[in-house]
């Protein structure tokens, strides 16, 4: 059962983020690269990943620090 669990979270997640990258951050990049050219697309790029990886390693953090928490549930 908590195999199942597992992989549903993980299933969840995944669409998640795959909804977001698509409703969110293409039409953004499109919008930057037609109003702002290629070079700021590109800017635009490695400042959304530079987020996204703060945003990750945050999520990381509170996983390991509350992972007794999240397991008891």
């Amino acid at each position: 059962d908590a195999f199942v669990a597992s992989q549903s979270a993980t299933t969840v997640i995944s669409a998640l983020i795959t909804a977001a990258i698509a409703t969110t951050f293409i039409p953004s990049l499109q919008k930057a690269e037609r109003d702002l050219g290629h070079d700021e697309k590109l800017n635009f790029t490695n400042n959304m990943l530079f987020i996204v990886s703060l945003v990750s390693i945050g999520v990381v953090i509170l996983g390991i620090i509350f992972a007794p928490f999240l397991a008891s549930l």
